[in-house]
């Protein structure tokens, strides 16, 4: 459903709507599942000649990271469902270090 909704020519407007439901969805997440997924999403795998990674452009036009990076530096404290899903947030840590130290920097 995303894909479809980032082809809307409005998306930009879209995308913070978007952010705000994933951060609440992660969390009311208990289970680690739905941070799992967000955290795959957000973590490009190998597919189709593509490197792992961490693509932050890429994450920038999918979701407004200013709102969601707050919620994903909480992450190691709780469960991740999937064992990808840990290294994955290991790697986005590290991509978004500075970013991060900035928000733990102003609460």
């Amino acid at each position: 459903m995303l894909h479809a909704l980032k082809l809307d020519p409005d998306y930009d407007t879209i995308r913070r709507k978007v952010t705000l439901f994933v951060l609440e969805a992660m969390k009311a997440d208990e289970s680690g599942a739905f941070s799992s997924g967000v955290i795959m999403s957000l973590f490009a795998s190998e597919s189709r000649g593509r490197q792992s990674g961490v693509e932050k452009e890429e994450n920038a036009r999918t979701y407004d990271m200013d709102i969601l990076l707050p919620e994903i530096a909480r992450l190691p404290g709780r469960p991740l469902s999937d064992p990808a899903a840990v290294e994955g947030l290991q790697q986005l840590l590290a991509a978004y270090a500075e970013e991060l130290k900035a928000i733990r920097a102003n609460p």
